[in-house]
C-alpha cells in the first residue's frame, strides 16, 4: 500500500499491517521510520531531472553595412515607438545600438569590420623569427668547433706534433 503525505510532498511504501493507521506513520516503528527517512522527496526528483545541458547561442555579429543601414532607419523615425519597433524587429538591444551611436560619432567606421579576437601575426615576421633561431644555433655550432679546433691544437702541441700549415694560414 502507498501512502501519500500531501504538506511535506513525501512518498512512503510500506507493506505492513500497521501501515493502516491512516495517512499517519506508525507510532514505536523504528524501521518505518528510518525508511521514510531515506526515501527520495519529489522535490529532489525534479532538481536532478532539470540538470541536462543547454545549448548556447553563436555571438551575433553585424557588418558595417548593416549597422549603418539600421541607425539611418532609427534616424528617419519621428517618435520613440517606431524605433523600438525597429530595433524589436531586428532583435536588438538599445543598448548595442547606443554602442553603434557612438562608434559612428567617433568616426571608426573603419574599424566596425575588423574581426575580434587574436590578430594573425605576418607570415614574414614568422619566418624572419624562425631565420634568426637557425642563425644563433648556428653560431653557437661554430664556437664549438672552434673551442675543438683550439683544444686538438694544444693537445699537438704538448705531444710535440707539428701543425700543418693550413691549419695555421687559417688563423692570421
Amino acid at each position: 500500500m502507498e501512502n501519500l503525505d500531501i504538506t511535506t510532498s513525501n512518498v512512503v511504501c510500506t507493506s505492513s499491517p500497521s501501515a493502516s493507521e491512516g495517512g499517519r506513520r506508525p507510532t514505536g516503528d523504528a524501521e518505518g521510520l528510518r525508511a521514510a527517512e531515506s526515501t527520495p522527496t519529489i522535490d529532489s526528483l525534479a532538481i536532478t531531472q532539470k540538470s541536462e545541458v543547454i545549448a548556447k547561442k553563436p555571438r551575433r555579429s553585424f557588418s558595417a553595412d548593416y549597422k549603418l543601414r539600421i541607425l539611418r532607419e532609427l534616424d528617419a523615425c519621428q517618435n520613440s515607438s517606431e524605433k523600438g519597433l525597429i530595433i524589436r524587429r531586428e532583435g536588438l538591444y538599445s543598448s548595442t545600438v547606443s554602442n553603434w551611436k557612438k562608434q559612428s560619432k567617433k568616426g571608426a567606421w573603419g574599424m566596425l569590420n575588423t574581426k575580434r579576437g587574436r590578430k594573425s601575426e605576418d607570415p614574414g615576421a614568422q619566418r624572419i623569427a624562425e631565420l634568426e633561431k637557425e642563425i644563433e644555433a648556428l653560431r653557437s655550432k661554430l664556437r664549438q668547433a672552434e673551442i675543438i679546433i683550439d683544444v686538438q691544437k694544444k693537445v699537438s702541441e704538448m705531444f710535440g706534433m707539428p701543425v700543418s700549415e693550413k691549419t695555421q694560414g687559417d688563423q692570421k
